[in-house]
């Protein structure tokens, strides 16, 4: 999970970077993106990256 989070907050452009998905992660995946609905951004690493933290907290992606 500490990987994943890394990896969003190097697709974001975040700088410094945390093991945990903190408020500045959270604030600038919604100044990016918004919200991420189905259909939307397929494909894309943000969404892969999301999609990879989703199955290992035990959701179907």
């Amino acid at each position: 999970m500490e990987a994943l989070t890394r990896a969003l907050q190097i697709e974001l452009g975040i700088t410094t970077l945390s093991p945990a998905f903190d408020p500045t992660t959270l604030a600038e995946l919604t100044a990016q993106y918004g919200s991420i609905g189905i259909g939307q951004h397929t494909g894309s690493n943000i969404v892969k990256i999301i999609q990879g933290g989703a199955y290992c907290k035990g959701f179907n992606t």
